[in-house]
C-alpha cells in the first residue's frame, strides 16, 4: 500500500503509512517561524491533517534529522500547549534524531509528558519496527 500524503509544505512533509500504521511526520530543512501566532498556525495545520487517523491504531513518526532543534521560549511555549493535540491518543510516538543534543532535548520533554513517552531511533524504519 503506497503512503498517503495528509500535508505537504515548505516545514514538512506529513503521511499515513496505513501498511505500518503510522504517521511519519518529516521536517524539512527550512526554518520554524519564530513568530507565536505563525508558530500556532504551522501546529494547527499538523492537528488538522492527522484529524481523520484513528490515532489508537497508528503511530505517530517524528523525523526530524534535517531540521535544527529549537529550545526557544516561542517553540517551548507553543509545543507545550499543541502537545496533547498532535501526539495524544497515538499508540506510540517516535523521534528520529542524529545529535546527542536532540536526544538530550527529547528526554527533557518526556520528564515534563504525563501520557506518552517518546522514544528516539536513528531511522525511520527503526521506529516503523517498533515493537508494541
Amino acid at each position: 500500500m503506497a503512503r498517503h500524503v495528509l500535508l505537504d509544505t515548505e516545514l514538512v512533509l506529513l503521511l499515513w503509512d496505513p501498511h505500518k500504521s503510522a504517521v511519519i511526520m518529516t521536517r524539512t530543512e527550512a526554518e520554524l517561524p519564530w513568530e507565536l501566532d505563525d508558530l500556532r498556525a504551522f501546529f494547527e495545520s499538523l492537528v488538522a491533517a492527522v484529524g481523520p487517523i484513528n490515532r489508537p491504531s497508528n503511530d505517530f513518526v517524528i523525523d526530524a534529522r534535517a531540521s535544527m532543534g529549537r529550545n526557544d521560549e516561542a517553540f517551548e511555549t507553543v509545543k507545550r500547549e499543541f502537545e496533547s493535540r498532535l501526539f495524544g491518543g497515538f499508540k506510540n510516538v517516535s523521534v528520529v534524531l542524529l545529535t546527542e543534543v536532540g536526544r538530550l532535548q527529547v528526554q527533557r520533554y518526556n520528564d515534563d509528558l504525563s501520557d506518552q513517552e517518546m522514544l528516539v531511533f536513528p531511522t525511520v524504519d527503526d521506529a516503523l519496527d517498533r515493537p508494541g
